[in-house]
C-alpha cells in the first residue's frame, strides 16, 4: 500500500472503504448464485416425468 495515492484517507477509512465495496460484490455474487439455483430448481420441477 505504500505505492497507492489514497487521498490522505486513514488507514481504518480505507479498510472500511474496501470492505463496504467487498460486501457490495459478495452480495451481487450470492443473488446470482440463488437466482441460478431457482432457475435449475424450476427447470427440473417442470420436466414432464415419464
Amino acid at each position: 500500500m505504500k505505492w497507492s495515492y489514497t487521498a490522505g484517507m486513514r488507514s481504518t477509512q480505507l479498510s472500511e472503504s474496501l470492505n463496504a465495496k467487498l460486501k457490495r460484490c459478495l452480495k451481487i455474487v450470492v443473488e446470482k448464485r440463488y437466482e441460478q439455483a431457482k432457475a435449475i430448481y424450476n427447470s427440473r420441477e417442470k420436466l414432464q416425468r415419464l
